[in-house]
This record gives structure tokens, C-alpha cells and sequence, in this order.
């Protein structure tokens, strides 16, 4: 569930290729979207809706659901995504697993402006990302390896580790 709404995101042990928007008010199903893999995570604002698949992450509008952009990423078997979720954010941030596949430990961050992003790149760790996630406010990224040794806190603005 979203923020005060009456909408609910689900994604059904039954068909787990699909994301079912349920308006819990009406009691009824608002709309379905299928993709051609299993969705691994969803994450939402009161104006994205993002969908995390194996290899590809999708972003809507929540507005109209329309595509905003879908982002190639490395293999996210555990649907690593992280993103600013405040209501009036400074930045509207998101962070997935980069699509290199030769480097492991690599993240892309995507900042959204007018519906368009400019992406980063950032080598976040030497082993592959096991945990991502955002601020509220979409200013701070906050990783974690498979090692589990330490936490990096970056900028979302310039990638830079802090």
C-alpha cells in the first residue's frame, strides 16, 4: 500500500509475472501488467511505480502507468533496488544493479528529472552488491557487499563515496 491511498501493488504467488493494482476502496482490480519474467521487487512513490525483473527494471508513471523508461541491469535474482521515497523529495533517486557484466560490485544510479534521467555509474564494491537502498529524501545511497564487511555511503548526486 501507498502512502493514504486505497491502492494496493501486488504481485501473486500464482502468477508471478504479473503486477495487479488493486483499489481496495472500489473492490476491484484496477489494472494488470505482465512482463515476460518473474518480478523480483517493486518499490513505489506517489508517482513511480518501479518493477524489478532478473536482468531489467521498469519505470512508470503511477499516474497513467505510463513507461517511463526500462533500464538494462545486471543479473538481480534478489531484486536490488533502492529508491527516494519522501513525497516532496530533494531528488527523485533510483538505484539498481548496473548491467556490466565483466565488473561485479558495480551500481547505476538514475535521477529523474521531468521524466528523464541522468544515469551515473559507480564501482561500488570488489564482490558482487547484496543490499541498496535510498534515503527518503534521494540524497544518500547506502550499499552492501556479499562480504558483509562494511557499509559505503555515496552521493546520489555525484556517485562520490562519502
Amino acid at each position: 500500500m501507498m502512502y493514504k491511498t486505497n491502492f494496493i501493488v501486488l504481485v501473486l504467488s500464482a502468477a508471478r509475472h504479473k503486477v495487479v493494482i488493486w483499489d481496495d476502496f472500489e473492490r476491484k482490480n484496477r489494472t494488470e501488467i505482465s512482463f515476460n519474467s518473474v518480478v523480483r521487487n517493486i518499490k513505489l512513490r506517489k508517482d513511480m511505480l518501479v518493477v524489478v525483473l532478473d536482468t531489467k527494471t521498469f519505470i512508470f508513471s503511477f499516474m497513467n502507468l505510463k513507461l517511463i523508461e526500462n533500464v538494462e541491469t545486471g543479473p538481480n535474482p534478489y531484486g536490488l533496488c533502492g529508491l527516494a521515497t519522501a513525497e516532496k523529495a530533494i531528488s527523485k533517486t533510483l538505484v539498481v544493479i548496473s548491467n556490466t557484466s565483466k565488473e561485479k560490485g558495480k551500481i547505476k544510479i538514475l535521477n529523474y528529472v521531468a521524466e528523464k534521467s541522468i544515469q551515473t555509474d559507480v564501482t561500488a564494491h570488489e564482490s558482487e552488491v547484496a543490499f541498496i537502498t535510498v534515503n527518503p529524501e534521494g540524497t544518500l545511497i547506502c550499499t552492501a557487499s556479499i562480504k558483509g564487511t562494511k557499509l559505503l555511503v555515496f552521493s546520489a548526486d555525484s556517485g562520490e563515496k562519502l
